[in-house]
């Protein structure tokens, strides 16, 4: 089993290169599943196996706390960490 993690700035192409990297792995006949970490990402062009905004949503966050996008990020980061436990199980 093999994990790959691709992290960038924002408007990097991220979301681009999951996308042609996980139907590359599909067509050579690998299983792969696809877990998105990023609460404030808008949408994604493909079903991933996992989404963080399930759990956490960084622009509800940022809404009912008057938090800017970066301020966000952090709390939903924390909310996440805070609920580690009970998302590491099966």
């Amino acid at each position: 089993m093999y994990y790959v993690f691709f992290t960038g700035t924002a408007g990097s192409g991220k979301t681009t290169l999951v996308r042609a990297f996980s139907d590359f792995l599909a067509s050579a006949g690998m299983e792969v599943a696809i877990i998105n970490l990023d609460p404030a990402v808008d949408s994604v062009p493909y079903k991933p196996d996992f989404d963080v905004r399930e759990v956490v949503d960084a622009k509800e966050l940022a809404s009912k706390y008057g938090l800017g996008p970066n301020s966000a990020l952090i709390a939903a980061t924390d909310l996440l960490l805070t609920r580690a436990r009970e998302l590491k199980k099966p």
